[in-house]
């Protein structure tokens, strides 16, 4: 009666765990899955070590724990005992972690304990030679399809333990069939924007070589990059050097959606991704998107009706040759149309924190039956 009556204390409680809580994609989706489900009536926590700004987003109400940073094997002990000791005290019925590494702490955290633990996985990768200690939570989301497929190919993951979630975002416009159209003239120029982190992942010379490559082609153009990043300085003095007046690295910025709704093309050149948020942010805008084929960036894009998929491989000028003849205001504001109407029947925020509950339910269900 004493173990029942804990699980039914626990099942309507879930710690999200993550590595730090810097900007960026995984820590927003945290951040706001908190405060989804808060609303929802789910007591949550949050744990991950004292790095960075988004712990002042957390909502109100939810409890917030810091623990070791990953400083080498004695900081996993330690994580992995402050974890116990926060699943334990607090009686979480559900650990959903947003980290490979963490996953395998919290596993050694919960061991002997009726918890369950959720594996959201974020974004593709190699194989490794230690595949085994990877992506070792019980339950995994897969927040895109080629994450799927690499956790069953690669991982040999039980697929009847993998769940596709599609990432969403929240909806600007709330619930708007179409995005507010600003009128333009045909001889505005067209403004392409990137946003992420100027680093060799994101690739962001290959984005000044393609807008290098346009303006050969006389297309009239602004560009910008919105990030901050390592490779920042490096980016503006070759911008500098090549003298390419019409593109800029503007460093970060505390309100991507206003950067984003004054262009007209979002165009990434990312070596790697899962599925970027900045796409799907784009799109709830009704803004069109050039992306490489990588990751679960394909979950996104229908060619030539909301944007173009372009070989990872393709160079600059291979790339341009494929996007030119979209320079065009009225075909991107069909892409901007068609963007929006795929968000909103594939992408809302709501959709996503729906099927991670349902994910939920089933981890305490089988929980029960134990």
């Amino acid at each position: 009666m004493k173990s029942r009556t804990k699980q039914l204390e626990s099942a309507n409680s879930v710690l999200l765990v993550t590595d730090n809580l810097k900007i960026g994609g995984v820590q927003k989706v945290v951040v706001r899955l908190a405060e989804a489900l808060l609303k929802r009536g789910v007591r949550v926590g949050v744990a991950a070590s004292p790095e960075g700004d988004l712990w002042q987003e957390l909502p109100a109400g939810c409890n917030t724990y810091q623990i070791p940073g990953r400083n080498g094997i004695y900081s996993q002990i330690g994580r992995a005992r402050a974890l116990r000791n926060i699943v334990k005290s607090n009686k979480y019925g559900i650990v959903h972690s947003h980290q490979r590494g963490i996953t395998l702490e919290a596993k050694l955290a919960t061991t002997g304990l009726t918890t369950s633990i959720v594996e959201h996985v974020h974004n593709t990768f190699l194989p490794v030679t230690n595949a085994r200690a990877s992506f070792r939570g019980k339950y995994l989301i897969a927040c895109g399809s080629a994450i799927k497929q690499m956790l069953q190919d690669d991982y040999k993951r039980d697929p009847q333990h993998i769940f596709t979630i599609l990432n969403g975002v929240p909806d600007p416009l709330d619930g708007a069939i179409a995005a507010p159209v600003s009128a333009k003239s045909r001889n505005e120029p067209i403004k392409i924007i990137a946003v992420g982190r100027v680093s060799e992942q994101k690739n962001p010379h290959k984005f000044i070589d393609i807008i290098e490559s346009l303006n050969q082609r006389q297309i009239s153009i602004q560009a910008e990059w919105v990030g901050d990043g390592e490779l920042l300085d490096q980016c503006r003095a070759d911008v500098a050097r090549r003298d390419i007046s019409n593109l800029v690295f503007s460093g970060s910025h505390s309100d991507v959606s206003a950067k984003l709704a004054r262009s007209d093309v979002l165009l990434l050149t990312s070596r790697w991704e899962g599925l970027p948020l900045v796409v799907l942010e784009a799109m709830s805008l009704g803004i069109g998107t050039i992306l490489p084929n990588v990751g679960s960036c394909k979950d996104a894009v229908d060619p030539w009706r909301n944007g173009i998929l372009y070989p990872a491989e393709a160079n600059a000028d291979e790339i341009t040759d494929l996007i030119v003849g979209s320079m065009d205001h009225s075909v991107l504001h069909s892409w901007g149309s068609v963007s929006r109407t795929r968000y909103l029947a594939s992408f809302t925020f709501d959709r996503m924190v729906d099927e991670v509950e349902n994910v939920y339910a089933i981890a305490n269900l089988e929980m029960s039956h134990r």
